[in-house]
């Protein structure tokens, strides 16, 4: 019989395992503009002073990307049943992340929240099943007085 720390470790493997395609950070709008053809659902856009908001809804999961200035993706959060591709999600940062979640995971040894600050990555993961949320955020991409609390 598998331990509960084991259990809660392959429960999280297999969210951050998941397959759906997403724009990764610091991609462009070309890339939001493929993933909406491959996953057959619209992009809204939403207009803010310091970024706009592209979501997504797909398969149950609501995907938020924003888009600064630069015309790159700074930040994502998401909510629904289940994570989205979080390697496609992260990009060039999911390795560095993978190695910090299971870190963090292994020094909380049970279920919970667990934020990831490495390098210039920031990401938060939550939730219970059937019920899960995250943001990740490019912390030196984020525009100036921007409220960390509207990457949601």
């Amino acid at each position: 019989m598998m331990s509960l720390k084991t259990l809660i470790f392959v429960y999280w493997m297999a969210l951050l395992s998941s397959t759906c395609a997403y724009a990764d950070l610091g991609g462009d709008l070309t890339s939001l503009q493929k993933d909406s053809k491959v996953l057959a659902t619209p992009i809204t856009v939403t207009t803010h002073p310091q970024y706009d908001l592209h979501e997504m809804k797909t398969g149950g999961a609501r995907v938020h990307e924003f888009m600064g200035s630069s015309g790159k993706v700074f930040g994502v959060a998401w909510a629904g049943k289940k994570h989205p591709d979080l390697r496609t999600l992260m990009g060039a940062h999911y390795d560095e992340f993978q190695k910090a979640f299971a870190q963090a995971r292994h020094q909380r040894r049970h279920g919970g929240s667990v934020i990831v600050e490495v390098g210039n990555l920031h990401v938060e993961m939550g939730g219970h099943m059937m019920a899960i949320s995250g943001q990740v955020w490019l912390k030196d991409q984020i525009p100036t007085g921007m409220d960390l609390h509207e990457i949601q």
